[in-house]
C-alpha cells in the first residue's frame, strides 16, 4: 500500500481511540452524578441520535459535491478546538451544558466526515489495493477496539475528565495533520458548478426513491432500525455498570468483552453464507 493508505488507516485508529476516550469519559462522569445523571445522560445520548438522524441524509450529498479532504480537515479541526476549549471548564453545571453542545456539534461533524472518509478511499488508494486496505483497516480497528476501553478506564481512573478531553482534542489534531498531507487534487470530485439547497433535496429524493424500489435494501434498513432501537436502551444502561456491579472497571470490562466478541463474530461471519435467511437466524440467536 502507498503512504496515503497508511495515513488513512492511522487516522481511523486515532479517531477510534479519541471517540472511545470521549464517550467513555463523558458517560462515566455523567452516570456518576446519581439520579440527575440518568436524566442528563439521556439528554446527552438523545441529542446525538436526533442530530444524526436530521443531518446524516445531507452528509453523502455534500461529500459527493465538495472536496472530501477539506471536509475531513474542517471537521477534525472544529472538533479538536471544541474539545480543547471544554477541557478548561471547571464548573460542573457549565460542563454538562458544554458536553451536550459538543455532542451535537460532533454528531454534525461525523455525519459529513464519515461519508467523506469512505469516498476519499477510492481517491488515494489504488483500485487493486482496496481489498488489502479494508482488511488491514478492520484489523487495526479491532485491535484498537479491544485496547481503547482499558486505556479510557486508566485515564479516567488516574487523571480526570479534563484529561480525557485534552487527549481527545489531541487525536483530532493528529487526524487533521494526517489528512492535510493527503493529495490536494481529487480526480473524482464533481466539476464545480452552480449549487443550491434544492440540489441537496433532489439528491436525497433520488436516494429515497432508489431505496423504496430496492425491496431487499428497504427490508434490511427496517431490520437495522429495529435492532438499533433496542441497542439504544442497552447503551444507555451501560455507563451505569460501575454502580450496578459496584466495580470501577465494570464498564470498561464490558466494552472490552464486546470488542472481543466483535472480532470473534467477524471471523465466524466470514464462514457463513451472506443472505437474508442467515441474517434473520443470527438476529434470533442474538435475542436469545
Amino acid at each position: 500500500m502507498n503512504r496515503y493508505a497508511v495515513q488513512l488507516i492511522s487516522r481511523g485508529a486515532i479517531n477510534k481511540i479519541g471517540n472511545m476516550l470521549y464517550d467513555y469519559g463523558n458517560s462515566v462522569w455523567l452516570a456518576s452524578m446519581g439520579t440527575i445523571g440518568q436524566t442528563v445522560l439521556g439528554i446527552y445520548q438523545i441529542s446525538e441520535l436526533v442530530t444524526s438522524i436530521l443531518v446524516n441524509p445531507f452528509g453523502g450529498v455534500i461529500s459527493d459535491r465538495f472536496s472530501r479532504r477539506r471536509i475531513l480537515m474542517s471537521t477534525d479541526l472544529v472538533c479538536g478546538i471544541l474539545c480543547l476549549s471544554i477541557s478548561f471548564i471547571r464548573n460542573d453545571s457549565w460542563m454538562i451544558g458544554a458536553l451536550i453542545f459538543a455532542n451535537i456539534v460532533q454528531a454534525i461533524a461525523f455525519a459529513f466526515s464519515r461519508t467523506a472518509n469512505k469516498a476519499i478511499i477510492t481517491e488515494v488508494v489504488e483500485k487493486d489495493e482496496i481489498v488489502i486496505y479494508n482488511s488491514r483497516l478492520e484489523l487495526v480497528l479491532q485491535v484498537v477496539g479491544v485496547s481503547s476501553p482499558v486505556l479510557s478506564f486508566l485515564v479516567l481512573q488516574f487523571a480526570s475528565l479534563h484529561m480525557t478531553l485534552l487527549l481527545d482534542s489531541l487525536t483530532f489534531f493528529i487526524a487533521f495533520v494526517l489528512v492535510a498531507f493527503l493529495p490536494k487534487e481529487e480526480a473524482k470530485v464533481q466539476e464545480k458548478k452552480a449549487f443550491t439547497g434544492k440540489d441537496i433535496f433532489v439528491d436525497i429524493k433520488d436516494g429515497l426513491h432508489y431505496i423504496w424500489h430496492q425491496q431487499e435494501i428497504f427490508f434490511l434498513l427496517l431490520v437495522a432500525s429495529r435492532v438499533n432501537f433496542f441497542f439504544a436502551a442497552f447503551e444507555f444502561l451501560l455507563p451505569f455498570s460501575n454502580q450496578l456491579y459496584g466495580s470501577e472497571g465494570a464498564y470498561a470490562s464490558i466494552l472490552t468483552m464486546g470488542a472481543i466478541g466483535s472480532i470473534i463474530g467477524a471471523l465466524l461471519a466470514s464462514k457463513i453464507k451472506a443472505n437474508v435467511y442467515n441474517l434473520l437466524i443470527l438476529l434470533v440467536l442474538t435475542g436469545v
